[in-house]
């Protein structure tokens, strides 16, 4: 199996709707993959039947879910840390589950569906609170982070890592014996001076840094709050698909990073996938 990871701003677009559902009725060997952000797109439309359309299209496709970025980083890390840190074996970790409820950050009950889901957020635009103050956090981060002398990052290139990977680092050691503040900051300072094994295992993190990098140099751009989950999502998608369909300035950006990574393939539209 293969998996495409389809992009919201192109997922959609009822224009792709007829070309989506064709190619994976045609091959079999492909499975799509969305993202709760693209559920949460859609919570937050104001047309109430645009909404269920597009509810209707995603759970016609039968897609696989990809986890978020919390709960993805924090698999790539323990890992890491079990196999390189304390020499321990561990199972491989999947990146996707066939349960939406599992992938959103917001309180999902086991029983909802994504129709269900949609239309507590409609009812209720509390649910998406936290979702939305993270954009809030990216744009704050990203414009801060902005200011910074190219000279004064690398400085502080360590101090960056470490509360990059604070908040994802194992609970418990291998042994089942809780990890301390002193043994937290060993690992940090393992995985800062591993980064580069680090990276190239980490996927996410591999290319989010990469990514990072990308974006931060386009000085002409200036940050959208769309630009937080949407970047989010692409920094698991294209480590873990096969194949990204995205449109515009986030495949544009994908395509740069990607280069000297070999991870999955970005393109424009379904019918380039092959």
């Amino acid at each position: 199996m293969k998996t495409v990871y389809l992009e919201h701003s192109y997922l959609v677009k009822e224009e792709h709707w007829n070309t989506i559902s064709d190619f994976f009725c045609s091959n079999e060997q492909y499975r799509p993959v969305l993202s709760d952000w693209s559920v949460v797109e859609i919570a937050q439309g104001t047309d109430s039947d645009q909404a269920k359309a597009r509810v209707d299209f995603v759970m016609s496709l039968n897609p696989l879910w990809l986890y978020n970025k919390n709960k993805i980083q924090k698999m790539e890390v323990k890992s890491f840390l079990y196999r390189f840190y304390w020499s321990e074996m561990i199972s491989p970790y999947f990146a996707f589950t066939q349960n939406f409820y599992e992938t959103t950050e917001a309180r999902v009950p086991v029983s909802y569906s994504v129709q269900q889901f949609v239309d507590s957020c409609i009812s209720d635009p509390s649910i998406l609170n936290e979702i939305n103050l993270n954009k809030d956090l990216y744009i704050k981060t990203y414009d801060n982070l902005h200011k910074i002398p190219d000279k004064v990052l690398k400085e502080k290139e360590k101090s960056f890592f470490a509360k990059w990977i604070i908040d994802v680092l194992p609970l418990k050691t291998p042994s089942n014996k809780m990890i301390d503040f002193f043994e937290k900051h060993s690992l940090i300072d393992f995985c800062f001076q591993k980064r580069n094994l680090f990276y190239k295992e980490c996927k996410y993190f591999g290319f989010e840094n990469k990514l990072f990098g990308v974006r931060f140099r386009d000085k002409g751009r200036v940050p959208k709050r769309s630009d937080a989950l949407d970047l989010e999502h692409i920094c698991a998608s294209v480590p873990y698909c096969n194949f990204i369909v995205a449109e515009n300035y986030l495949r544009h950006i994908s395509e740069i990073a990607n280069r000297d990574l070999d991870m999955g393939k970005v393109v424009r539209c379904i019918s380039d996938v092959s």
